[in-house]
């Protein structure tokens, strides 16, 4: 406790000659401290929160999803599949095509 109040009284006396190089060098030396306090504090908090988060998700991996009595309804038929495939490989096609026809591009430093 004792080291606390003299801190305190070092400060309170620096900050009231702050004109003085000596004390200004005291006020920017807790101005510092108190910097890596407030990130080292955030740091340890993020990394308690990631923590907090990571261990929910582990322990929820091998929880029973909650399942309808119903049957899902489709999303995607196969016709619907085969159409969007057909789709992707054309746009290769073209893409390849007009990669393959590229002019070529001169030199500009001969």
């Amino acid at each position: 406790m004792n080291f606390i109040t003299e801190t305190v009284r070092r400060t309170r006396d620096a900050y009231a000659t702050r004109s003085d190089p000596e004390n200004l060098y005291i006020l920017a030396n807790a101005y510092w401290r108190s910097l890596l306090m407030v990130a080292v504090t955030g740091l340890v908090c993020s990394i308690l929160f990631g923590m907090y988060v990571f261990w929910s998700v582990v322990n929820t991996l091998g929880a029973t999803a909650k399942t309808s009595s119903t049957a899902p309804s489709t999303v995607l038929s196969r016709a619907d599949l085969n159409a969007t495939l057909n789709a992707i490989l054309v746009r290769q096609a073209s893409y390849d095509a007009a990669r393959s026809g590229l002019p070529p591009v001169a030199d500009p430093s001969r």
